[in-house]
């Protein structure tokens, strides 16, 4: 008699295939604690290894170059002090930009959802996303230009305040009126949360005195917190719209003190009635219950009224100087001691109010500096004219015009792929997903960060040449074009395997690690090409064609096929991998 030994799934397979997801966000959690660990060993050692360095220097020297004006200690002193300063301005930009992107996290992942509770249809709320994206293009470069003039913090402050009052009109509010109003504002808003905060960390580096080779670390740091306020947000939205709204969503049992159960998509689409449609023909309507996913903004509304109460208390009115005056005050300051660190803060308040009563010479540089400004004109014009800020200002419009693609077809493109794929079962979490991708971004922020320190290698004294400027210009463009070429290759592999869920998924997480690496790499290219009297002018200008590239492929994303988008993607991934070889 034979017998056939049927061979069981291990615990691993079984879990790879009933919960993929939940695999690869523990190995993405893993890794980042990994590389966490692996930064800190790699500063200790370096620090160890530049210490014995020193003193072998120190003691192979004659003695008339150790002296405490020329010698090395002199310059170790620069580096310790230059070092504090910059965690001080790091943790004065994290607390701030954190609370920033968790408001705009937390309301973004609901806002359709709550256009569609207030009884709007499909295309007002298209129409309504339109005029949101178009606010930004033009009249949010306008007020972000403004920083130039007046500073970029009060921007930042109004950031804040102003979005907290957009939350709050959107989920108290159903009248076309209030609505468009809190669309356009919400547009300008976005336009400062991508050009004022930056502006303001590298003016008050330049401020500071703080080399630019730090700006790598620093915005490598807030794209970390960037994707953790977004996983934060994703489940405290989830916790707060599901324990304060009247009715539970896609819960059922949400009363009781059990766990409640998930219903499928198929179910839910069934048992929960639609919202009445209201016909809009009346500016202002009062709402008789308030809305399903108010909750959320509610909770964003005091995220973002924080961001500008904290923006208002630590930081400073930094203001934007011509590079004439920047090179003078460079010269002047080389040989003079440095300040105690109990005695910066006092300066800072003294610069604001400094900044407040110029003397009459100071009020005549800043009327031929206005003159020789121009605002937005000039600042399309130098990017017009200058061939590396035209194309860092396109690869930023076609890199970030992908992203928005991709956030609208990443859902139903791993939907159709799982219920095609045999080797996977069950439906696609998107909340496990959406904190994967964010897990990712993390992770290749945390990349590019060990990456950026690791090329620091020699030392250097505040207030360095060009050729550092130069040498990390090159290193970061390096970066970005292996990202872009990633990118690429991520999005055309999902169009070769149209039936591979796994295909897609670690496609897509390529994607969002790369994009942890783009966006502090790309801040640094700003930060070194972008002239500073035109900072968050110039910046604003690269969202205008950015916008509109948006409103056009959104527009026509309702018409065209899921292939047809990832294609789409993938050509403007290689457009910017041949933009960043020549």
């Amino acid at each position: 008699m034979l017998y056939v030994l049927k061979e069981t799934p291990s615990t691993f397979e079984t879990l790879a295939r009933d919960f993929p997801e939940h695999c690869l966000l523990v190995v993405a959690g893993g890794s980042c604690l990994f590389v966490h660990v692996f930064s800190r060993v790699l500063m200790n050692s370096r620090s160890s290894s530049g210490g014995r360095k020193r003193e072998e220097h120190q003691s192979s020297t004659t003695k008339e170059f150790l002296s405490p004006v020329r010698g090395g200690g002199s310059n170790d002193l620069a580096t310790t002090i230059e070092e504090k300063r910059f965690s001080r301005l790091r943790t004065r930009y994290n607390i701030v930009y954190v609370f920033a992107t968790f408001g705009d996290w937390i309301q973004g992942a609901y806002l359709y959802a709550l256009y569609r509770e207030h009884g709007f249809t499909m295309q007002s709320i298209g129409f309504i996303f339109v005029l949101g994206y178009a606010s930004s293009a033009f009249l949010g470069t306008i007020v972000a230009s403004l920083g130039d003039r007046y500073g970029h913090k009060v921007n930042c402050v109004l950031y804040g305040f102003a979005y907290a009052f957009v939350c709050v009109v959107s989920s108290r509010r159903s009248d076309v009126f209030s609505l468009y109003f809190a669309r356009v504002l919400g547009g300008i808003c976005y336009s400062l949360l991508f050009s004022s905060f930056e502006a303001w960390a590298i003016a008050e580096c330049d401020r500071k005195k703080i080399h630019r080779r730090n700006l790598a670390r620093l915005f490598a740091s807030a794209t970390f917190f960037n994707a953790l306020s977004a996983v934060v947000a994703g489940i405290i939205g989830n916790a707060v719209v599901d324990t304060f709204s009247r009715k539970n969503g896609y819960y059922t049992g949400s009363q009781s003190r059990t766990l409640p159960r998930l219903q499928t998509a198929d179910e839910a689409r069934v048992e929960r009635p639609l919202p009445e449609l209201r016909i809009k023909t009346s500016l202002f309507v009062t709402e008789k219950e308030p809305n399903e996913f108010a909750p959320a903004f509610d909770v964003a509304a005091g995220a973002l009224f924080l961001c500008g109460c904290l923006c208002a208390s630590l930081w400073v009115n930094n203001k934007t100087k011509v590079n004439r005056e920047d090179e003078e005050n460079d010269e002047g300051d080389e040989n003079a001691s440095f300040e105690e660190d109990g005695e910066e803060e006092d300066q800072d308040r003294e610069d604001e109010e400094d900044a407040t009563k110029m003397p009459p010479r100071g009020r005549t540089l800043r009327k031929t500096r206005r003159k020789r400004r121009g605002g937005i004109l000039e600042s399309f014009k130098i990017v017009a004219t200058r061939p590396e800020l035209l194309s860092l200002g396109t690869t930023n419009s076609l890199y970030e015009a992908a992203l928005h693609v991709f956030v609208f077809i990443w859902t139903p493109a791993l939907e159709k792929r799982k219920d095609a794929d045999q080797t996977v079962s069950g439906f696609v979490p998107h909340g496990v997903v959406f904190s994967l991708f964010m897990t990712c971004k993390m992770l290749g922020s945390m990349t590019y960060s060990i990456l950026s320190s690791v090329q620091r290698k020699r030392p250097y004294v505040s207030g360095s040449g060009d050729n550092s400027n130069n040498t990390s210009i090159a290193q970061t463009r390096k970066s970005l074009r292996y990202v872009f070429l990633a990118a690429a290759i991520s999005f055309f592999w999902t169009v070769v395997f149209k039936e591979s869920y796994f295909v897609a998924l670690f496609a897509f997480c390529a994607f969002e690690f790369g994009l942890g690496v783009y966006w502090p790499a790309m801040a640094v290219l700003r930060g070194e090409l972008v002239p500073n009297n035109l900072r968050a002018s110039v910046t604003s200008v690269f969202r205008v064609p950015l916008n509109v590239l948006v409103v056009m492929l959104l527009t026509a994303a309702g018409r065209a096929s899921e292939r047809a988008l990832l294609l789409c993607c993938a050509a403007m991934m290689s457009f910017c991998f041949i933009l960043s070889v020549n």
